[in-house]
């Protein structure tokens, strides 16, 4: 048995996703002559993002750059944050995540 929590950003279509997986599943079940049942316990498109350039956004980028001396960029992580919760009923959210920016910055990217 294997399970895989997948988080989809917003400009994926999860149905295209899902065709993906399902052509891979195919493609081993005839190379091994296996069965594959490939279930779906939840499934949730993801709202819209709140935009790059609303006033939410830009103040909690100059905010943590301010006070952090951190540099920030705006971005998806997927899935179930607070903030999507808000997004589902049209209102904006952001979410500032610290490990995201501190594992980039340890790639050098």
């Amino acid at each position: 048995m294997l399970y895989f929590d997948c988080r989809v950003l917003p400009q994926y279509d999860l149905n295209e996703i899902l065709d993906d997986v399902n052509k891979i599943k195919e493609k081993y079940e005839k190379k091994f002559g296996v069965k594959i049942n490939i279930e779906i316990p939840q499934m949730e498109n993801a709202p819209k993002p709140t935009p790059a350039d609303h006033p939410m956004v830009l103040k909690l980028k100059e905010s943590v750059e301010k006070l952090r001396n951190i540099k920030t960029f705006v971005g998806g992580i997927g899935g179930g944050t607070c903030a999507a919760i808000l997004r589902h009923e049209g209102l904006p959210a952001v979410v500032w995540e610290l490990w995201i920016i501190w594992r980039i910055n340890q790639m050098n990217i």
